[in-house]
């Protein structure tokens, strides 16, 4: 549905003297859809305005990440887990002053 919707919005576009832009096009649309969706099928209408792809030839997968992300995410993560550790004995530290 969303495929077409995206079509149909940049055909109206282009009707109304306008340049259809992934801006443009989100503005128009009834419900959100993911911007590497909306990216892609509009450069897919760029390249062919009346035929929209079949929802199955629609990449969803997520982008990449690259691995200079990766190697800053991964001592982010280790924190995180150690400071829940930490919560969760502190946690259970209060638990066994506040019991009667």
């Amino acid at each position: 549905m969303s495929t077409e919707e995206i079509f149909a919005i940049a055909n109206a576009l282009q009707a109304e003297g306008k340049t259809p832009t992934v801006a443009l096009i989100k503005h128009r649309l009834s419900s959100p859809v993911p911007l590497n969706l909306l990216i892609s099928t509009l450069q897919r209408w760029k390249q062919s305005p009346t035929n929209p792809p079949a929802a199955s030839e629609v990449d969803l997968s997520p982008p990449a990440v690259p691995e200079a992300w990766l190697a800053l995410l991964r001592p982010l993560e280790q924190e995180i887990r150690q400071l829940r550790s930490e919560l969760a004995e502190l946690k259970a530290q209060l638990a066994d002053k506040t019991a009667p």
